[in-house]
């Protein structure tokens, strides 16, 4: 054992649920950077490499939740994040700006485009569990209410005389 296999891992928020997150990256290493701290905080993913396979990728299967690059070949990803709000609401399907440029115009540029939250790269997987704790709380939370909706207490019909 090295000195290295000493050092605890950092400590991560645990999930409400399991999710299922979709890495849109062009950079590969940037994808398998975001894949093993996804990895390390219990949730399942699967990548895309532009907003085009993005898109494709939430038409096959839609994710709880997007972490998504800003500069990528063929469809950015704040324009991938406005088609996406055409269809799907934020609190439905959270997508998180995940990118190098971190200033507040582009910050800002995300918000209006639809991003619930947005983290400068390199992340720690402490605020990255985080995050994804906080928005799965969410996600967690409006599915209950949907699925409540309509479906009266159950001693409601009951009148009480």
């Amino acid at each position: 054992d090295g000195p290295l296999e000493s050092i605890p891992p950092p400590a991560t928020t645990p999930l409400p649920r399991p999710l299922h997150v979709l890495v849109v990256d062009d950079n590969v290493v940037n994808r398998l950077v975001t894949t093993k701290m996804l990895a390390r905080c219990g949730a399942t993913f699967e990548t895309a490499e532009d907003g085009i396979e993005a898109l494709d990728a939430v038409k096959a299967r839609r994710p709880d939740l997007i972490l998504m690059d800003g500069h990528m070949p063929r469809l950015d990803g704040v324009s991938a994040t406005e088609e996406l709000r055409r269809t799907f609401d934020a609190k439905k399907l959270p997508i998180v700006a995940l990118t190098a440029t971190a200033n507040e115009v582009e910050r800002d540029r995300w918000l209006q485009a639809g991003a619930n939250d947005y983290l400068s790269k390199p992340v720690q997987l402490s605020v990255l569990s985080a995050t994804l704790a906080e928005l799965g709380s969410a996600l967690s939370a409006a599915q209950k209410k949907i699925a409540n909706q309509g479906n009266p207490a159950p001693d409601a019909h009951l009148s009480h005389n």
